[in-house]
Formats: structure tokens, C-alpha cells, sequence
């Protein structure tokens, strides 16, 4: 039971945060609107007696190549530069020391903890590049999108996927990973397949990403959206 609770509460709360980006972007970038509804409505068109406003189980949902590429890159930090000084990288293979200090390579007796700043590293054009500060979901499909020119990507790609590390990794991973997935796919798809997203006229979407707070869960401030039933 406490299992369970635990895995509720560690994919439900932080998914909350999540979904707060995802649906901050589908309304800045609408094309992406278009991109997930358009392959969510003809996945739909493919499940038999289906209701008419409803979408499938969240694992039918696993495989949509827009809606999951729009969820990888959800922004799911805020920035702090300090957490980057004097730190070890190392992913699978992968190792690189930045900014060295004389405190690197100290002993630490057990009680201490090291972190590593998963918005730095996912902003890193080492491993993400080119624009790796920019919101862009293409470039986790670069040579499968067939899309219009202005989303795909041009010249040296560099993507390293073992680098991309929102739930942690190893044995200690996030417990609540696979629900929170189910959640992060399932109800943008519902929203979408019903509703049109929009900001209200006068807001500045720049106010949402500035008003946002780490602190350790993700403090947010207001997001008016307009909701816009399909015909």
C-alpha cells in the first residue's frame, strides 16, 4: 500500500507541473495543437466503437510521434547556472568534467548528497544541439518528420538521448515514471481531441515562464487559457 502511495503521489504532483508547461506551449505554438490532434483524431478513427469525444488507453497512445516528441521536451526546470560549477556528467559511457574547483574531488563521508541539474544537463548543447535552450519537439524525430520546412532542423544534429534524464536513472529512478506517462499522454489527448487552446487577448505569455519557482516542486503562477469546444 505505501508503495502505491508513493508512486501516486511521485506521478501525479510533478505531472501537474508538467501539464501546466505542456498546455503553456500548445497554446504560444499552435501548429503543435494541429500536429497531435491531427494524429490523435486519426488513431481514434482506427479504434472501433469508440465514443464520438473519447480517445483509447493511454498505451495506445504510446506510440504517436508528435504527442510524445511534444512531452520529451516539456521545459521541467527552472534555470539556475550556480548548479552547473564543479560537477561530473556521466551517462552511459559518457563522462565530462566542467568547471573544475579544488572541491571536485574531495572525499564525501555518507549524509551528503550529489545532484545533477537535470535542466542544465538537457540544455547542454553537448548534447542538445543546435538551439538547445530552444522548445523544440522536432528534434527528437529529425529525419522521420515530414512536416513543413519551418519544423525541421538543418545541418549537424547532436541528440543524445542518454542524456535526457527527467526521471532520474538506475535503480533509484522516479517510481511514478509509468503513471505519470499514462497521465502526460492521456488527458493532453482528451483536451485536444475536444477543445482549441488559446491565450486570452492582452496576456503576455512571457509572464508564465518568468513567474515560475523551483522549489523542489514546481511553484506556479497563472496561466489564463481560453478553451475553444471543436465543432
Amino acid at each position: 500500500m505505501a508503495d502505491a502511495v508513493l508512486g501516486i503521489v511521485a506521478g501525479s504532483d510533478t505531472t501537474a507541473a508538467a501539464l501546466s508547461n505542456m498546455f503553456y506551449y500548445l497554446a504560444r505554438y499552435p501548429v503543435w495543437q494541429d500536429r497531435i490532434r491531427s494524429e490523435v483524431d486519426e488513431l481514434c478513427e482506427k479504434v472501433p466503437d469508440l465514443a464520438k469525444r473519447a480517445v483509447p488507453e493511454p498505451d495506445a497512445l504510446a506510440d504517436l510521434k508528435n504527442l510524445n516528441a511534444f512531452i520529451v521536451r516539456l521545459q521541467l526546470g527552472v534555470e539556475d547556472g550556480s548548479l552547473e560549477t564543479g560537477i561530473f556528467r556521466s551517462f552511459k559511457g559518457i563522462s565530462k568534467k566542467i568547471n573544475p574547483s579544488p572541491y571536485l574531488f574531495r572525499f564525501l563521508p555518507e549524509s551528503n548528497s550529489v545532484q545533477i541539474p537535470p535542466f542544465a544537463v538537457h540544455r547542454d548543447p553537448d548534447y542538445f544541439s543546435p538551439m538547445s535552450k530552444e522548445f523544440l519537439p522536432q528534434r527528437w524525430f529529425p529525419d522521420a518528420d515530414s512536416g513543413p520546412a519551418s519544423l525541421t532542423l538543418e545541418g549537424d544534429i547532436v541528440l543524445e538521448r542518454s542524456a535526457f534524464i527527467p526521471f532520474s536513472m538506475g535503480p533509484a529512478n522516479c517510481v511514478g515514471k509509468s503513471v505519470a506517462l499514462k497521465q502526460l499522454r492521456y488527458v493532453p489527448a482528451l483536451l485536444l481531441r475536444n477543445f482549441r487552446f488559446e491565450f486570452p487577448e492582452g496576456y503576455n505569455p512571457d509572464r508564465w515562464e518568468e513567474e515560475l519557482q523551483d522549489r523542489f516542486l514546481m511553484a506556479k503562477g497563472e496561466l489564463p487559457l481560453r478553451m475553444v469546444l471543436r465543432e
